[in-house]
This record gives C-alpha cells, structure tokens and sequence, in this order.
C-alpha cells in the first residue's frame, strides 16, 4: 500500500486513518481500517483530538470556529497547534487525509469511484479527480 507522507513533529510518518463513523458497517475493509496513526506520536492530547474529530468526519468541511468553542480554544490555538506539529493548517490536513483514504480504498477494494469519492469524504467524482490531478497528477481510475 503506498501512503502518503506526513511531517509531525520532525518525523515522517505514514498517515494511516480510522474512521469512528463507517458509513457501511458491512464492509470488512473499512471497519477494519489502521489505527490512527498519531497514536505513536507524542502530541497534546487536544490535537489528537482534534485529529480524531476530523477524520471521524470526512464528510463535513472543517470548522474553526465550531472546533474552537466545541474544545474551549481560540481559533488561532487550533491553527497554531496544527501549524507547530504538523507543518499543516487544519484543512490541508482534511485534504490529505481524504486524498490517504481515497488511495487505500482504490488500492484495497473494488469500489466504484462514486463510492470512493463518498466515502473519502469528496462527496462526488468531480471533486476526487480534481484532488488527485492537482496532487498526484493522474486520474483516480488511473491510479488504481
């Protein structure tokens, strides 16, 4: 399986995804899916939070401010954590970890690329091709 790199804290680690919300509980693979993989990274407990909220919910666009109220955090706090151990802003993060998960499912499954694109949280086709142009330079049906 090849993943994509991401920096914390100066070390590269493979970004791995668990999804707490499986839209379709049947489904060995998804259900069956990695442990998160900032469990083996030291961080503050309020950015593995963070982390965990978002990719529990691909499907929605990310919230500064409803993630600062909800976690009792200046906007900026959020921002400055994900920044200082991540090298990433909160929606870059979503970004990468819905473009992870489309690979895993194209590489592990034979998903339509509608069900792909649904369950990696781009909510369509379009938008799942326009993120694999605009960062793997192919097509998703290419990469598979």
């Amino acid at each position: 399986m090849t993943l994509q790199s991401i920096k914390a804290d100066n070390q590269d680690i493979k970004v791995a995804i668990k999804s707490t919300q499986n839209t379709d509980k049947d489904d060995p693979v998804l259900s069956s899916f990695m442990a998160p993989w900032y469990q083996t990274v030291p961080m503050p407990d309020t950015l593995k939070t963070l982390l965990q909220q978002i990719e529990s919910d691909l499907h929605q666009e990310i919230d500064i401010e409803y993630l600062a109220q909800r976690h009792q955090l200046d906007k900026g706090d959020i921002t400055d954590l994900f920044q200082q151990h991540l090298s990433l802003t909160p929606i870059e993060y979503q970004k990468k970890i819905r473009l992870n998960k489309a690979q895993y499912l194209l590489e592990e499954t034979l998903f339509s690329l509608e069900k792909v694109a649904n369950q990696a949280g781009f909510g369509n086709i379009t938008a799942l091709q326009d993120a694999f142009l605009q960062n793997l330079e192919m097509f998703p049906s290419r990469y598979r």
